[in-house]
C-alpha cells in the first residue's frame, strides 16, 4: 500500500461527512502537516462551534513522521488545533473519530 491510499481513505472519509480536505502548503516552513481537514459537527455547547478542523500529516504503511514534522504537529496541537498523523486507513479513521468527539487531542500516539 502506497501514500496515496491513505490520501484517499481520508478524502473519502472527510466527504462522506460533509466536510473538505485541502494540500496544506506552508511556504518557508518545513516540515508542516499534508492536510487541513475540516468536517462538520453539531454546534458545540461550549463555543458554538459548527465544525471541526484539524491538521493531519499522512505516511505510508509502517513509516512515522520525521523529526522534524512530529515537532510541527506538537506546535500545531499545543495551540489548540487537533494535530495527528496516519499511515493506515484504519489510522484515518480512527483520528478522525478522535476528533469529533475530543478537539484537546494531543498530537502523535
Amino acid at each position: 500500500m502506497r501514500e496515496s491510499a491513505v490520501e484517499q481513505r481520508l478524502a473519502r472519509a472527510v466527504r462522506s461527512q460533509g466536510g473538505l480536505t485541502a494540500k496544506h502548503v506552508s511556504p518557508g516552513r518545513a516540515g508542516d502537516p499534508d492536510r487541513l481537514v475540516v468536517v462538520p459537527r453539531p454546534s458545540c455547547p461550549t463555543c458554538g462551534s459548527r465544525c471541526v478542523a484539524g491538521l493531519m500529516e499522512l505516511k505510508a504503511p509502517g513509516e512515522r513522521p520525521r523529526p522534524l514534522q512530529a515537532k510541527r504537529l506538537q506546535e500545531w496541537a499545543a495551540l489548540g488545533l487537533p494535530a495527528d498523523w496516519a499511515d493506515t486507513p484504519q489510522r484515518v479513521d480512527e483520528v478522525l473519530k478522535g476528533w469529533l468527539i475530543d478537539q484537546s487531542r494531543v498530537a502523535g500516539r
